[in-house]
């Protein structure tokens, strides 16, 4: 007699390819939490939602199939190393969650294997894993339709949100292209090994032109240390693979039994024609990559690039941190802080000069830096085991009902890893990398490789069971529940940035506070809220505020207060201390002694945390002469100005900067002398495509 289906194994299936669909998709006002924000919550909640479906439907089954394959382990081992990191991080906040939307963090790593591992779990039919993977290409389909119909018709499906053209319900544009890579991959595969009616044949080959417009208008580029493979050239390189391995897969089937594969109706003996076209294309794009790219930015007016490591930079941070850290590095999302400690001068020339950077060359070599040796090496050994069994099943599968899944499945997974190793794809794009290495396990799962562990053999053990079902299902309400309270902080955060009312602001941003009580910027929020309540009162003219001395004064100790609670949340952000030197800055304005002299000492420490970046040497200048300094001014601009001679991408500095001169010149200092170079003897730290913007 056929089991029943458990309704909690369904409701954890179809939760699981909810999430799958919504979350190319899926997004918030910008006044909760974006497009970034939107995604890891909706990922987080429907996770674990999923999980403590699937942990009711185990325990009322009363029993659990345990795998026994090498790569299970590393499901835990890996989590479990971010969690050592973590506790040793400098920036504990930053690595266990912080704001609730960093993918480098254990809360999204552990998110992240959770979610494969169920999927692994419960997608043991080829129903299921169709329902996955056809929910993922519609999900990727519909978000390029509706970004060409953003790109072409003006502002429409804006949503408030896509502010520019570039701006995708995806993410980022090269988001976008990374899922359509994905996509292209699987249409492909599917095409080719899948007997189709002659009619869908055609539909599906039509959406193999969809991607192009996007790839025309990408600035993505891989770093091989000694050569930078542009996207065109990789596409080439992709198509040439896809029709090897099609021809190849064909001939050896041919060569088996003709009879029997064409009995199959499984793989055909024409020739693979959707490859071809994606091969033609893609040559089309390498030959005419430029023009076709100044076309269509002139008529989509999409001109997106961005910034990217090379090796040899992501090698500069990992070269002086490993030594310091060598086995947990210096903690999960904490790259930045070390990129800016060694940030090359010459940065200072490209376009992105001040941006953060979150990832090295790619997200998986990141984590030498982050996690140190240990993690790192998990990850190598995990991914090595992953693309064996990837491999194996492309190669080495029989032919049978499931060979397209099978092979848009691994094909999937290894073009999702080369990513993660060359590139730094947005959450959408992470989360599908994941979901394909759970349906490689689905798929590859085997009987003789796992045993089924009865939870109701006897009363204790079934005690146990359910208690510890319990436990995880309280553990990921409350973990649920900070997910959830981060995005709305981030809401009550942005009410307090619009409110007119210092009073009604702080109401916002402490309600901010209490339900994120470690995020920097909110505290950084907080201190200008209480420094505008300040200028308020100063408005109001002197008896007021002699008649509201006491509060002033509260005022001006939460406005310190809150900017070192900033800095302590983050002690190697550089931007922290700056904020906390502007602080006093202004209360030395209104006659605080010894605040300026304070400032003057935050903007030092600030420039140590990195010391190739000017602003806060403007910042200290400024201090310098309003401590009648004029000479030390003077210094600290030329340092300054040494480190970025060309400010045209930043023109209210440049204002600031010409103002600030002309003040020192005024206070008696030495004239200064013409702003030097910037030289071109310093590595190359991006690549081409991050150079300028189109």
């Amino acid at each position: 007699m056929k089991e029943k289906t458990n309704i909690f194994d369904s409701v954890s299936f179809w939760i699981l390819a909810g999430v799958t669909f919504l979350m190319p998709l899926f997004f918030l006002p910008n006044s909760w939490s974006g497009i970034a924000g939107a995604k890891m919550t909706l990922f987080g909640i429907g996770t674990l939602l999923a999980l403590i479906a699937f942990v009711v439907d185990r325990i009322r089954k009363g029993s659990v199939s345990i795998q026994t394959r090498p790569v299970y382990a590393f499901f835990i081992l890996i989590p479990l190393a971010y969690l050592a990191s973590a506790f040793m991080s400098i920036s504990q906040y930053k690595s266990f969650m912080g704001g609730g939307f960093d993918m480098d963090t254990l809360n999204f790593v552990a998110l992240s294997m959770i979610f494969a591992l169920l999927v692994s779990a419960v997608a043991k039919t080829p129903k299921r894993i169709g329902i996955l993977l056809f929910s993922f290409c519609l999900s990727v389909v519909l978000a390029a339709l509706l970004q060409i119909v953003r790109v072409f018709a003006g502002d429409v499906f804006s949503f408030g949100v896509l502010s520019l053209p570039a701006l995708t319900v995806a993410g980022r544009w090269n988001d976008l292209v990374c899922l359509l890579l994905v996509f292209l991959g699987i249409l492909l595969i599917y095409l080719e090994t899948a007997k189709l009616k002659r009619g869908a044949s055609i539909c599906l080959a039509a959406l193999i032109v969809l991607p192009f417009l996007f790839f025309s208008l990408s600035s993505i580029a891989f770093d091989f240390y000694f050569w930078i493979c542009t996207l065109p050239i990789f596409l080439c390189i992709s198509a040439l693979l896809v029709f090897a391995y099609i021809f190849t897969l064909k001939k050896s089937k041919q060569i088996e039994s003709a009879s029997a594969v064409a009995a199959s109706g499984k793989i055909s003996s024409r020739m693979p024609l959707p490859s071809l076209v994606f091969l033609v294309l893609s040559v089309c794009l390498v030959l005419f990559a430029k023009p076709i790219g100044n076309f269509l930015v002139q008529q989509t007016g999409v001109a997106y690039s961005e910034s990217a490591l090379t090796w040899q930079a992501t090698y500069g941070v990992a070269s002086r941190t490993v030594p310091q850290n060598p086995f947990f590095g210096t903690g999960p999302n904490t790259f930045s802080n070390d990129w800016n400690a060694v940030k090359p001068p010459a940065v200072n020339s490209y376009v992105f000069w001040n941006e953060d950077v979150p990832f090295g060359v790619g997200i998986v070599p990141t984590t030498i830096v982050s996690v140190g040796s240990v993690g790192f090496v998990l990850w190598l050994v995990f991914y090595a085991l992953i693309l064996i069994i990837a491999v194996r099943m492309l190669f080495f599968s029989k032919a049978s009902s499931d060979l397209p899944a099978k092979a848009t499945i691994s094909f999937s997974v290894l073009l999702s890893s080369f990513l993660m190793f060359f590139y730094s794809p947005g959450q959408a794009f992470v989360f599908a990398h994941f979901l394909f290495i759970g349906l490689l396990l689905a798929v590859s799962s085997s009987s003789k490789k796992s045993f089924d562990f009865s939870l109701n053999a006897s009363q204790s053990r079934h005690f146990l069971a359910t208690f510890a079902g319990i436990i995880i299902a309280i553990a990921s309400v409350f973990w649920g529940w900070s997910i959830t309270s981060k995005v709305i902080a981030v809401h009550e955060a942005n009410l307090a940035v619009t409110s007119s009312d210092p009073d009604q602001a702080l109401v916002h941003i402490n309600q901010a506070i209490s339900l994120n009580p470690g995020f920097p910027a909110f505290y950084q929020i907080a201190s200008e809220v209480y420094l505008a309540k300040i200028a308020k009162i100063a408005a109001l003219g002197a008896s007021v505020v002699a008649a509201r001395a006491a509060e002033v004064q509260a005022d001006v100790s939460a406005a310190i207060s809150n900017s070192l609670l900033a800095e302590a949340a983050d002690p190697t952000d550089w931007r922290s201390r700056v904020v906390t030197g502007r602080v006093l800055d202004y209360l030395g304005s209104l006659g605080i002694s010894d605040a300026i002299k304070q400032s003057a000492l935050k903007y030092k420490s600030a420039s140590d945390l990195s010391p190739s970046n000017p602003l806060p040497y403007i910042f200290k200048a400024n201090a310098y002469l309003a401590l009648h300094d004029p000479n030390s001014a003077k210094e600290a601009l030329v340092q300054a100005i040494t480190l970025k001679s060309d400010w045209s991408d930043a023109p209210a500095m440049a204002d600031a900067i010409r103002t600030l001169i002309a003040a020192i010149n005024k206070a008696g200092a030495p004239q200064i002398a013409p702003a030097p170079q910037a030289t071109s003897t310093d590595q190359e730290v991006t690549k081409p495509a991050a150079k300028s913007k189109k």
